[in-house]
């Protein structure tokens, strides 16, 4: 982590002359903080194609809806609470039976960025609920079968696939970084070879 004060004249001249970086700076900066998970919304900022058995691609935004209703509150309020406050809580909210968000598809329209995850479609756009996900216990790292975490966007099942944004073309080969150094692995990585000449 860099030390000592943010150099703020170096971040402004940063944004101005990088609009999608200001873009999303200004979003995280305007979004309030949640109240529990069991009422948070998540949006995936990705644009994933859904293909259908007629080849028909419909290029859809998801988002999890929690069927107990969205509640916020200020960052700051967020910030001066325990570290673990949400997990805790999440916990307890289990306690008094399961928690469900719905997947609701936004579906694009012609001239819809699709490679921006700075842009956001308008409100307007036409929403379909697709399925609905229940969590009814915490599970251990173990149960997860996933010690390393490594939640890569891109492996999707068939009939969903990513799109030409860079950004998720990217992610792939971060997130196999970062697992490969956090489980010391590094030489299974394919991108070892790279390093090792």
């Amino acid at each position: 982590m860099p030390n000592g004060p943010i150099n703020r004249e170096g971040l402004a001249e940063f944004l101005e002359s990088h609009p999608a970086s200001a873009r999303v700076v200004k979003m995280r900066a305007e979004a309030p903080a949640p109240v529990s998970f069991a009422h948070s919304e998540f949006h995936a900022i990705h644009v994933f194609r859904f293909i259908n058995e007629d080849d028909v691609v419909t290029n859809v935004r998801c988002h999890w809806l929690p069927q107990g209703g969205a509640q916020t509150q200020p960052a700051a309020e967020l910030a001066s609470a325990s570290k673990e406050i949400l997990l805790d809580e999440f916990d307890e909210c289990l306690n008094f039976g399961p928690v469900r968000y719905d997947l609701v598809l936004e579906l694009a329209e012609p001239g819809d960025p699709l490679d921006d995850v700075t842009c956001l479609w308008p409100e307007a756009r036409r929403r379909v609920t697709v399925g609905t996900l229940e969590v009814t216990a915490a599970v251990t790292l173990e149960e997860l079968g996933d010690p390393e975490m490594n939640h890569d966007p891109t492996k999707l099942t068939d009939g969903i696939e990513v799109n030409d944004d860079p950004i998720i073309q990217a992610r792939r080969g971060v997130y196999e970084v970062s697992a490969a150094y956090r489980t010391g692995g590094w030489h299974s990585c394919p991108f070892a070879k790279l390093y090792d000449q």
